[in-house]
């Protein structure tokens, strides 16, 4: 009949190993049926506590990196110049006083058109009255009169503020940021 039994042998025993990994993986067994699941104990979770002695440690290796706070009068009356000090304001300047009010450069904005053209660049200056402490944003464009002053945008990052009215040699450079690399 057959002439070669080997091939046959190894057919035979492969069906074999094939039924049986099929019934062991598709079979279950009664001890995964049979298995009790109401054995689990359920605790809560403590977390870990520091100790007051431990907690001071890390409070005093701190406390180098800490603030001095603010004395309550120095936050109650707000810096205020005089007229004169305020005439005495010149070169590159992060804030500006002018009258009661202090005046921070905040951005200046391109904006474009619907037709894609740039338009004239506007300065916006945050104004805090230090009479009342209320804080408001501003827009002024190039040649703009900014509470006494006569702006004009010189970059992305400084306008000009002249007070040709008063003092003709008064011009102050207000920035973003100050500049460190400067020579």
């Amino acid at each position: 009949m057959i002439k070669n039994k080997i091939p046959f042998i190894v057919l035979v025993l492969t069906s074999l190993w094939i039924i049986s990994d099929i019934s062991s993986r598709l079979m279950v067994t009664t001890e995964l049926v049979n298995k009790d699941n109401n054995n689990t104990i359920i605790t809560d979770l403590t977390l870990p506590m520091v100790t007051s002695q431990t907690r001071d440690a890390i409070e005093l290796k701190y406390l180098q990196w800490q603030k001095e706070p603010e004395s309550d009068v120095e936050t109650s009356t707000p810096n205020k110049m005089t007229l004169e000090q305020q005439a005495l304001q010149n070169g590159e300047l992060s804030s500006v006083y002018a009258g009661t009010n202090n005046l921070v450069l905040k951005a200046i904005v391109i904006p474009t058109a619907e037709n894609n053209e740039t338009s004239l660049p506007i300065a916006l200056i945050q104004v805090e009255d230090l009479t009342s402490g209320v804080k408001k944003i501003e827009e002024f464009s190039t040649n703009s009169e900014v509470y006494g002053y006569q702006l004009t945008i010189v970059n992305n990052t400084q306008i000009l503020l002249s007070n040709a009215a008063v003092d003709p040699t008064q011009k102050i450079q207000l920035t973003l940021y100050k500049n460190v690399a400067k020579n």
